[in-house]
């Protein structure tokens, strides 16, 4: 359940949430660290002051954890998001817009993005969160897609242009930029070999 959601439950109080955010904190640093595999519920009590066992209360399993951490920033991306500025004037300011905030997402997130494909790749989501998930992907590229296709519909944009490829482009020039931008040379090197 996102944040917002859960200050509106009367029955939560303060201290458990900040239990509740205490735990999530701990564990998304242990996760991007060490690995979601590799990470231990008794590591992430440790690292947040708390029981072991409120792990289990709050979140079910660690599975839990992990989902909770990720529906929490899909909704805090999504809402920023929505939130942008957008310049239907100007194609060019819309596109700085937009490749800042991804880029911005990605450079102050990168923890969540290693959690995120490290998960992916290891295939440990279940079903139901990598439906929210990819449900997550759809909505921030529908409402990057629309933006981009009024700039087309005012003639800003080439009419034969194909937005999907225009975002895909975005994405990965603010993503890769990101990664790479307080790595040094040589370990870039290193990388791309």
């Amino acid at each position: 359940m996102p944040l917002t959601d859960q200050l509106k439950e009367p029955k939560k109080t303060l201290k458990r949430l900040q239990s509740e955010q205490s735990i999530l904190l701990a564990a998304q640093h242990l996760f991007a660290e060490k690995g979601f595999a590799a990470t231990t519920s008794k590591e992430i009590a440790y690292s947040s002051s708390l029981a072991e066992g409120l792990i289990f209360r709050y979140f079910k399993d660690k599975k839990g954890l992990l989902r909770q951490i990720m529906l929490n920033w899909f909704e805090k991306n999504l809402t920023e998001l929505t939130a942008l500025p957008q310049d239907n004037n100007n194609v060019t300011n819309e596109l700085t817009i937009l490749t800042t905030w991804i880029f911005n997402s990605y450079s102050n997130n990168l923890d969540l993005h290693k959690i995120a494909l490290a998960t992916k790749l290891k295939n440990n989501l279940h079903t139901e969160f990598e439906t929210e998930c990819n449900n997550y992907i759809d909505q921030r590229r529908t409402i990057i897609y629309e933006r981009l296709l009024v700039h087309q519909q005012n003639l800003q944009l080439r009419q034969d242009l194909d937005i999907q490829c225009l975002y895909e482009i975005i994405q990965s020039y603010a993503m890769t930029s990101a990664l790479f931008l307080n790595v040094k040379p040589e370990q870039q090197a290193k990388a791309i070999k």
